[in-house]
């Protein structure tokens, strides 16, 4: 699936289909389990970073998924700088420190946002 355009066309998907949060965690977790196994994908999958960052946005009450979407946003900067590079042009920070203050009763995700803005915080 990879090596035919899977990752182009998961990532198309998700473009395609930003308000549908389904789409976003599963291509976002069909991404991190791909670059887990061969990290030369990771840059492939950059153009995702805006839809992964308007389903949080968009979704930022849904716990489940706020937080799954900020650990592979975590795993995927820490696999390539170009990852840091497109949250932080795409206004990610500031997502990310919103999640952070909306669910700031979840003490997992403030850890994965924290943990994530920390990260970025070092590239910058």
């Amino acid at each position: 699936i990879v090596n035919s355009g899977g990752i182009g066309s998961v990532v198309a998907t998700m473009r395609s289909n930003p308000t549908c949060s389904g789409i976003i965690k599963r291509g976002s977790r069909f991404i991190s389990n791909v670059v887990e196994r061969d990290p030369t994908f990771a840059n492939e999958a950059v153009p995702a970073v805006v839809s992964i960052l308007s389903c949080i946005r968009d979704q930022v009450h849904d716990q489940i998924l706020v937080e799954e979407l900020c650990k592979s946003l975590h795993y995927l900067v820490l696999v390539s700088e170009n990852w840091a590079d497109r949250i932080i042009s795409a206004d990610g920070v500031s997502v990310i420190e919103t999640a952070m203050k909306r669910n700031e009763s979840n003490a997992r995700i403030v850890h994965e946002c924290d943990v994530l803005l920390q990260i970025l915080s070092n590239i910058t």
